[in-house]
């Protein structure tokens, strides 16, 4: 499932029931995603794909209610997972 953003306000994630919702987004170069924790346990969004973990982004542990926003500057695809639930993966995808 992928969402599409438009204007100028980029793209939105739910960490829920152990995964990413959607797991794909798609985004214009420049703009934000927002993850929002929505599970009773605390989570945490790193770039990159297990075993490869890159330093592009990482959020604080987020506690239920909280979020999290990274602005993607670059166009390309953008790997992610959750540092808590292992299998948790997604995917930013960022276009001109």
């Amino acid at each position: 499932m992928a969402l599409s953003a438009c204007g100028s306000s980029g793209g939105k994630v739910t960490l829920q029931d152990f995964k990413f919702a959607p797991e794909t987004v798609t985004i214009k170069k420049g703009q934000s995603v927002t993850w929002t924790n929505e599970d009773r346990r605390s989570r945490q969004v790193m770039s990159g794909a297990p075993p490869v973990m890159t330093a592009q982004f990482m959020s604080p542990m987020l506690e239920k209610g909280q979020s999290f926003t990274f602005t993607f500057d670059t166009i390309g695809e953008f790997p992610y997972h959750d540092m808590v639930i292992p299998g948790a993966t997604g995917t930013v995808i960022v276009e001109e």
